[in-house]
C-alpha cells in the first residue's frame, strides 16, 4: 500500500490524507455523541426516583402511565374460549342472549341486567360499541375484582391505580358490527359479551410503576381465576374476563 501510495503524486497523496482524517474524525465525534447519550440514559435511570404513597387528603396525582394489559405484558393462563368462556356465559344468563335493544331493556326491567358500578379501583372508558351493564352476577364479581386490585396496592406508590374497562354488554347487532369493523380482531359467532357476563380489561391507568401495578392486576386475576369466579383469555390488545355462575 506504502509503494502504491509513493507512486501516487503528491497533491494527490495529500488530498487523499485529508479524507482519511476527516471520516476519522467523524467517526470520532459520532462514538463520542452515542456514548455521551447512553451515559446520559443510564444516569437518568438510575437517579430516577420512585413517587412516594400519598398521605390521607392529599391530591391525587395525575396517573400519566397507560400500562396496556396483553398477552405479552401479563403471565395469564388462557380458559379456552369455546370450551369454557362461552359455556360459563350461557350458563349465567340462563341461555338468555342479548340479540337487540329491545332484548336488552327487557332484561333491564327484570334485573337480568343492572348497571355497572364500580367503587373504586376501576373505571369504565368511554363505551362506544357496548352498554355499561352486566348480568348481577358478574357485576358482583367485577366489583371484587377492582376491590382486591386497589387493596394489594395499599401504601404503595401505585395505591390510586386503576383498571380501565373497553367493553362491556353488547347486542348481538354491536357484535356484528365490530366484526364488520375488525375481522380479524373480534369472536365470530356468539360472544359472551351478549349475556352480559364478559369485559375487557385495556390498560391500568397510574402515576406510579408499570411492573408493579400489572403485577398486582396478575396476581388477583390468578387468584379469582383458581377460585372458580373467572374464566381468562388474554389478547393481543386487552385482556377478555368471564365471570363464572356462582356456586
Amino acid at each position: 500500500m506504502y509503494r502504491l501510495l509513493l507512486r501516487v503524486k503528491k497533491s494527490k497523496r495529500k488530498q487523499f490524507f485529508k479524507i482519511q482524517v476527516y471520516f476519522t474524525l467523524v467517526l470520532l465525534v459520532i462514538s463520542g455523541a452515542v456514548l455521551f447519550l447512553n451515559a446520559e440514559r443510564i444516569g437518568l435511570m438510575m437517579n430516577r426516583e420512585v413517587p412516594e404513597a400519598l398521605t390521607p387528603g392529599s391530591p391525587a396525582p395525575e396517573r400519566s402511565n397507560r400500562c396496556a394489559c396483553t398477552w405479552d405484558s401479563m403471565r395469564l393462563t388462557r380458559d379456552d374460549y369455546a370450551d369454557k368462556h362461552r359455556p360459563a356465559a350461557e350458563s349465567l344468563a340462563n341461555d338468555v342472549l342479548i340479540s337487540d335493544e329491545a332484548t336488552l331493556n327487557t332484561q333491564l326491567a327484570k334485573g337480568k341486567l343492572v348497571p355497572f358500578k364500580i367503587d373504586r379501583g376501576m373505571r369504565l372508558q368511554k363505551l362506544t360499541h357496548s352498554e355499561p351493564f352486566l348480568h348481577p352476577t358478574a357485576a358482583k364479581t367485577y366489583q371484587e375484582l377492582a376491590l382486591r386490585f386497589s387493596d394489594a396496592l395499599i401504601e404503595t406508590p401505585e395505591h390510586d391505580a386503576l383498571i380501565v374497562v373497553s367493553s362491556v354488554t353488547r347486542t348481538s347487532l354491536q357484535q356484528a358490527e365490530i366484526l364488520r369493523r375488525y375481522p380479524f380482531g373480534a369472536t365470530r359467532g356468539t360472544s359472551t359479551h351478549s349475556y352480559g357476563a364478559s369485559i375487557d380489561l385495556l390498560f391500568v391507568e397510574t402515576a406510579g410503576d408499570c411492573y408493579r401495578a400489572r403485577k398486582a392486576l396478575e396476581g388477583v386475576i390468578n387468584a379469582m381465576q383458581s377460585e372458580g369466579k373467572l374464566y381468562v383469555c388474554p389478547e393481543s390488545k386487552c385482556i377478555h374476563l368471564t365471570a363464572a355462575k356462582e356456586s
